[in-house]
């Protein structure tokens, strides 16, 4: 894909870049374990949480959507129709939402049953490809949780 290229899948984005691996573990990174695709949100998007609160990613998000490697793309599809929950997934542990109040443990917890509950909310066909992606999060998604709160990083 060029970087002009767009897509829309429930929410219009833009292919930002494609991160270059600059060594042979960033190769394996990227084949095995990491999409190497980072996109751009091009409109606010606007969530409703469990709780009843509201949320708002902004335009000019970047995501690495939910983070397929390529190696698995061939099972999962990269880019399914519940991608805007994947985003929300992002933007919840890049800014830290409620990490503070509810402590690590609890809060990574919480963003990956957001998630979960946002991927069946809109699609609720997709039950347990939404439940796969859950549990990977869950399992795998802790070496990106495991970081100081609030430090400047690119976690996606």
């Amino acid at each position: 894909m060029s970087e002009q290229e767009f897509i829309e899948i429930n929410v219009p984005l833009k292919l930002k870049h494609k991160k270059k691996a600059k060594n042979f573990k960033e190769r394996l990174k990227y084949t095995f374990s990491e999409s190497p695709y980072v996109w751009e949100t091009l409109e606010d998007l606007e969530f409703t949480l469990r709780d009843g609160s509201k949320i708002t990613v902004p335009a000019g998000f970047e995501t690495d959507l939910c983070s397929v490697p390529p190696i698995l793309s061939g099972f999962m599809r990269p880019y399914p129709s519940t991608v805007k929950a994947y985003i929300l997934h992002d933007f919840l542990y890049v800014n830290d939402i409620r990490r503070t109040e509810m402590g690590d443990k609890a809060n990574k917890k919480w963003c990956d049953e957001e998630m979960l509950h946002q991927a069946n909310l809109i699609n609720p066909n997709m039950k347990l490809d939404n439940k796969l992606r859950f549990l990977a999060v869950k399992y795998f998604g802790k070496k990106v949780y495991e970081r100081s709160p609030n430090k400047e990083q690119n976690i996606i």
